[in-house]
């Protein structure tokens, strides 16, 4: 196919002077094409600061509800019909009151719904998420960035009550390969460390291995922890000293789903909680962060199970 494609486009040398200069001037005005549009770029995110801050009432008044600190007016809870037709929402039904309030397990039902962050979501996780009050994200001019935050009720493993991740953006062409834009791209990732209380980490667990000594018969038993999969995982760096091919995908893929949140999850929570955000998702075609790479998976496995640290 690329030999094809090679011998359908004519090589430099095989043009005739005045073309060339031609092809240069088309390549001189299609940069400044691409400078034209990181600038739109740049306008878009603009908008979306000045969008997120007209929501931002709106999403105050949905952690209201959702957590229980007001209830719905009778005008805000009587346009919709009931439909949990599709709804993938557990909960004890000992745990259903009078007096119950807001929606529980809200955020957990959300991410759990998603298949590509249930793959994520261990059992030692569940505890954890189902005690998640809100997600939300904050669009940055200055810098060009985004901030995702997770806010929890006070729990048994943490002492955090926000875990974050920023996302700083870059919208500038590159001077040596300036046609190869493609829009505004992440270029570092910062997360706040989480606070864990004494052996609640559900990141990583501890093992014991026997090693024989080189040179001798005695055995000893040396502690590791290994990390596990979890879905608080996501709130770690991936590690600079891995293979730089498996550290792109890391970033990739941690980059697509941060995206996929703040663009998809977070405004539509509600319909990813009934379940109609993936039947609207279906009948457009698009192709979501959902639908899980396989390819992906082997690798993050293997290097859960390759991960270890010795322990002090």
């Amino acid at each position: 196919m690329i030999e094809h494609l090679l011998k359908e486009h004519p090589r430099p040398q095989m043009l005739s002077v005045p073309v060339r200069r031609r092809v240069r001037a088309l390549k001189q005005l299609q940069t400044k094409f691409v400078e034209s549009e990181a600038k739109f770029f740049r306008e878009v995110h603009l908008l979306e600061c000045k969008f997120e801050n007209k929501a931002f009432p709106l999403m105050e008044r949905r952690k209201e509800i959702i957590s229980g600190l007001s209830e719905p007016t009778e005008e805000e809870a009587s346009k919709f019909p009931d439909d949990i037709s599709m709804l993938a929402w557990e909960i004890d039904p000992k745990e259903i009151t009078p007096d119950l309030k807001g929606i529980p397990y809200f955020w957990y039902t959300v991410l759990r719904s998603i298949p590509v962050m249930a793959d994520m979501i261990s059992p030692v996780d569940e505890p954890i998420l189902k005690c998640l009050t809100d997600i939300r994200s904050n669009v940055t001019m200055d810098p060009m960035s985004f901030r995702l935050e997770f806010e929890f009720l006070p729990n048994d493993y943490f002492k955090n009550k926000i875990l974050y991740k920023n996302y700083f953006l870059k919208c500038e062409p590159n001077a040596d390969s300036p046609f190869e834009f493609d829009g505004s791209e992440i270029y570092k990732c910062e997360t706040g460390k989480i606070d864990w209380k004494p052996g609640k980490n559900v990141t990583i667990k501890t093992v014991m291995k026997k090693q024989r000594h080189r040179t001798g018969s005695n055995i000893r038993t040396v502690t590791k922890t290994v990390q596990v999969r979890s879905f608080f995982n996501f709130f770690n760096i991936p590690r600079e000293d891995a293979e730089e091919d498996a550290l792109d995908k890391g970033h990739a893929y941690d980059y697509e789903i941060a995206t996929y949140l703040r663009e998809r999850v977070i405004p539509r929570a509600v319909l990813y909680f009934t379940g109609e955000a993936f039947a609207e998702e279906s009948d457009s075609g698009e192709e979501a962060v959902y639908e899980t790479d396989k390819d992906h998976d082997v690798e993050e496995e293997k290097s859960a199970s390759d991960s270890e640290l010795e322990s002090e």
